[in-house]
C-alpha cells in the first residue's frame, strides 16, 4: 500500500471513529475495503450520488464530502438549535 493509499484508509477509519458509525471492536475488525464500502453506502444514502460515482473516487474524497454534507446539515440546524 502506498502512502497517498494509506492516508486514504487511515481517513476513512477515523472518519468512522470520529462519526461514532461503527465502535471500536467493530473497526478493528473491518478490512480497508469494508471501510470504504460502509462509507460509501453512507455517502450514498445523503447525497443521493450513485454508488458507482462513488466508488470511482479516492478515500480521502470520499471523506471529505461526507464531512461536507455533516457541515451543511449542522449549519442547517443552528438557526433551529438558537431559538430552543
Amino acid at each position: 500500500m502506498d502512502d497517498a493509499t494509506l492516508a486514504g484508509v487511515g481517513a476513512l477509519f477515523v472518519f468512522m471513529r470520529g462519526a461514532k458509525i461503527r465502535g471500536d471492536q467493530d473497526l478493528k475488525t473491518m478490512t480497508a475495503d469494508d471501510l470504504r464500502n460502509t462509507v460509501i453506502v453512507g455517502v450514498s444514502a445523503q447525497t443521493g450520488f450513485s454508488g458507482p460515482l462513488l466508488q470511482g473516487m479516492k478515500n480521502i474524497d470520499l471523506v471529505l464530502l461526507a464531512l461536507e454534507k455533516k457541515r451543511r446539515a449542522r449549519s442547517r440546524m443552528e438557526p433551529i438549535l438558537e431559538v430552543c
